[in-house]
């Protein structure tokens, strides 16, 4: 006894269409994207929360530092590029890694380097300008 076939205007039928090499005819196309959109109205739906959740649980900024922020990027980005992202978006990954480091070595350039020794002087400086002034 054979199965009964689903009707057209169904996702079975869709892929019973592309199965078989036939057209795809206007019902099974339009049960098709209403199955695709679901899937992506309910991926957008919860990555929206995972966005709402992480910016609640993120604290307000008061001060920025450029070279912190940059290296936070760099972090983000390597753990997106480990996490085995969609094949689609490698390379998008791999670019935005790339002008992450660059940014960090632009700021590291920027910044001048601070020796021990200028670090002491000038906290010795501070406490013998409080001294005088106190």
């Amino acid at each position: 006894m054979a199965r009964e076939l689903s009707p057209c205007g169904t996702l079975a039928a869709y892929r019973r269409h592309k199965r078989n090499d036939e057209p795809v005819c206007d019902p099974c196309a339009e049960a098709n994207r209403a199955d695709k959109n679901g899937r992506k109205d309910q991926e957008r739906e919860l990555s929206g929360a995972a966005f709402t959740a992480a910016l609640e649980s993120e604290a307000e900024v008061d001060e920025l530092d450029p070279l912190a922020e940059a290296k936070d990027n760099l972090r983000i980005l390597r753990a997106a590029l480990r996490a085995d992202p969609p094949h689609n978006t490698i390379a998008a990954l791999t670019k935005r890694r790339d002008e992450a480091v660059d940014r960090i070595r632009q700021i590291m350039a920027e910044t001048p380097e601070v020796s021990a020794f200028d670090q002491l002087a000038s906290k010795r400086a501070a406490r013998r300008g409080t001294a005088a002034a106190g």
